[in-house]
């Protein structure tokens, strides 16, 4: 049972450090950056060409469109 946890350990410590692992790290890192800034997001796009956007608000109102700049890093409204 001890060899399992450390081949576990192992690999998990692989993928932490992997470089894939540690940009979609700091792309979150960013984000939330931006959101204690108060900045409001409401369009991310990931690397992977998968969007996500967030059509209406809480109050069930047609949210204002903008987008995270990948490049600049900045929510653009």
């Amino acid at each position: 049972m001890k060899a399992s946890r450390l081949s576990f350990a192992s690999r998990f410590a692989d993928l932490i450090a992997s470089e894939k692992f540690m940009k979609k790290a700091g792309n979150i890192v960013e984000v939330c950056e931006q959101l204690a800034e108060g900045k409001i997001i409401q369009l991310v796009q990931c690397d992977d060409g998968e969007v996500e956007e967030d059509e209406e608000n809480e109050e069930g109102e047609e949210s204002n469109k903008g987008e995270f700049d990948k490049d600049d890093k900045e929510f653009i409204e």
